[in-house]
């Protein structure tokens, strides 16, 4: 499909959006869309699985603004924010090939819905978009520890799947340790999660990226970055969204832990012997989720598609409801 016929699809495809939209008779303002959508792209349109992303629309006096997550990396602002004749358009500056273009989110409320697209200008590919009211809860569940569970055997990767079904794996078991041929896919647990506790210990090869992921959703970094000032993209972080209390990373090759309770959206994160994070609330999903559904228990999954990474123990304790 060329260019012009990709505009043709989209303004038909915006067309069913609207004619979908709110019921006849109703006024949909920018009030309409305040609060934080999970959002959801059509996998057929993007040909694989990065397809979580995260909105959240806020109102000052008259004025909208809104951030926003689009498949991978952080959270970032969107330049303007408005709605037109009931419509949300979202408008942000990409990257592409180091050439600035101006990108257009649409969007129409369809029954306490989102349905949109968005079309990158420089190709011209349509991406489908559905978003529905975020679902998380701030309370903080009760309950009890259950036993631990032994996520990597030591022997083999049996508990663990690719990311993608279709994709191949390079991960393998050498000497009681599992660890990636970067660049590689991310690996995630057969099994699913809701509040837990996790053990973690881990070492990076220098320079080395990764992540381990919470319910598929969180990314807990890891980051190669003994002795440099705390950021929100550092070891320890929550990827963009929160900061550690220190830097208490360990040199490259040295073996580190990780102690993570997270319950509800409530994080404390521990690493070697140091509380980093300290009862945090997470406002959302980070780049590179597997889910936006927020409220749905989720895997731990282990980034493998950046840096050379080694997990020793990976042990988990769930909590009993």
């Amino acid at each position: 499909m060329n260019v012009r016929n990709r505009y043709f699809f989209a303004a038909v495809c915006l067309s069913l959006c609207t004619a979908l939209s709110a019921p006849a008779g109703s006024s949909v303002t920018g009030a309409d869309y305040l609060g934080r959508w999970e959002i959801t792209l059509d996998a057929m349109d993007t040909g694989n699985t990065f397809n979580a992303c995260w909105l959240e629309v806020n109102q000052v006096g008259d004025t909208l603004n809104s951030s926003m997550l689009w498949r991978w990396g952080g959270v970032t602002p969107v330049e303007s924010t408005e709605v037109v004749d009931g419509e949300l358009l979202l408008t942000r500056v990409h990257n592409h090939n180091d050439k600035p273009y101006e990108v257009v989110y649409r969007a129409k409320l369809a029954y306490g819905y989102l349905t949109g697209l968005v079309l990158y200008p420089w190709d011209g590919t349509v991406h489908h978009f559905w978003g529905r009211p975020w679902k998380g809860s701030s309370s903080k569940p009760t309950g009890n520890w259950g036993e631990p569970v032994e996520l990597f055997n030591g022997t083999d990767l049996s508990n663990w799947l690719p990311r993608d079904p279709k994709a191949v794996s390079h991960w393998y078991v050498e000497d009681g340790v599992m660890t990636n041929t970067p660049p590689d896919i991310d690996l995630h647990t057969k099994e699913v999660f809701d509040d837990f506790k996790l053990e973690v210990e881990f070492k990076m090869a220098e320079h080395s990226n990764s992540g381990i992921y919470l319910r598929g959703r969180y990314e807990v970094q890891l980051l190669e970055d003994y002795g440099k000032p705390v950021e929100v993209h550092g070891n320890g972080a929550v990827y963009s969204r929160i900061v550690p209390t220190e830097n208490a990373s360990k040199p490259a090759g040295e073996w580190q832990k990780y102690e993570i309770t997270l319950i509800g959206r409530r994080l404390t994160v521990i690493l070697n012997g140091k509380k980093i994070v300290d009862d945090k609330e997470l406002e959302g999903i980070t780049g590179g989720a597997l889910s936006s559904a927020e409220s749905t228990p989720g895997p731990i999954m282990l980034q493998g598609d950046h840096g050379k990474v080694y997990f020793r123990k990976v042990t988990i304790t769930p909590m009993s409801k």
